[in-house]
């Protein structure tokens, strides 16, 4: 890539670049400064190029705004999605229009902003029964708008309203829908997700066999970020059912999986719960690291 932009071989670059940001290299292993010192380079060089690289544009910015929320820069993530959801409506994308809309959702959630992101749901419901979606989209592809939808909508009836029964149904139908259309990050999330409310419900049983369902949908697909997130909610599970050592265990591989992934928010994230248990002990590799990323 390096190569290619030094010798303003602009298309061979952007190519170079889809391959790695868009076609799924950056979701399952995740980024370094390298990779997002190239993505930053294409985004500019995509934006300089005016309507030619639209729908490319719409795909980089939004992997870009991913990048900064694993980050925990939320507001330039927002900016990303926002800019990436005016790009879709304008090219007639509107299933990518959907996903950035509750991508957008789910920062204001994180943010306690819940009326923007109730708004933000509501909008792409209204997108996904739409007469252009109707008219443009097959079956399948609606199930996955829907799923997505149902995804994000569980994800604010958790944080926004606490009803973690109403939470639970969105989350299964999000798993059946996926389920259906082979859908694997739908999948995995939707089954942590599934598994988190039931243990807040204190299924634990369900929330163990879902949680094992999504570890085993991460481990086939080699996805380091999934792995992670489903080694966290059975750590929680665990220790939710006072299985201290279990618990223990699950943060470890978890603290694993997102230190090999380079996501820092997530790791953080996980070593901010365990510090606040007086049960767990943070290996000190972890610390180091965190402190090292916090630090540069």
């Amino acid at each position: 890539a390096d190569l290619a932009y030094e010798m303003a071989e602009d298309e061979v670059f952007l190519r170079i670049v889809r391959t790695l940001v868009v076609d799924g290299y950056m979701d399952a292993r995740g980024h370094t400064s390298a990779l997002l010192e190239q993505l930053n380079r294409a985004i500019n060089l995509v934006r300089d190029g005016g309507d030619t690289y639209q729908e490319i544009a719409h795909f980089l910015i939004g992997k870009r705004g991913n990048a900064y929320r694993e980050r925990g820069d939320l507001e330039n993530a927002l900016r990303c999605y926002q800019e990436a959801v005016d790009l879709a409506a304008i090219l007639g994308m509107y299933d990518r229009q959907v996903v950035g809309l509750c991508a957008i959702s789910s920062i204001y959630s994180n943010t306690e902003r819940f009326v923007e992101a109730n708004l933000a749901l509501d909008t792409a419901e209204d997108v996904i029964n739409s007469e252009e979606v109707v008219d443009k989209y097959d079956a399948d592809d609606i199930k996955f708008m829907k799923a997505y939808y149902l995804h994000e909508r569980g994800l604010f009836l958790t944080f926004a309203m606490g009803d973690f029964v109403a939470a639970r149904e969105s989350y299964a139908m999000e798993v059946a829908l996926a389920k259906e259309l082979d859908e694997s990050r739908l999948h995995c999330i939707g089954l942590v997700n599934l598994g988190t409310a039931e243990y807040m419900l204190e299924e634990f049983d369900s929330a163990l066999e879902h949680l094992g369902e999504a570890l085993d949908v991460a481990n086939r697909n080699n996805n380091l970020i999934w792995r992670g997130m489903a080694y966290e909610a059975l750590g929680e599970t665990y220790h939710a059912m006072q299985e201290y050592p279990k618990a223990q265990t699950q943060f470890n591989e978890a603290l694993s999986a997102y230190k090999a992934s380079g996501v820092v928010s997530f790791l953080a994230k996980v070593m901010e719960y365990m510090q606040t248990q007086e049960q767990y002990v943070i290996p000190t590799e972890y610390l180091t690291y965190l402190d090292e990323q916090q630090s540069g």
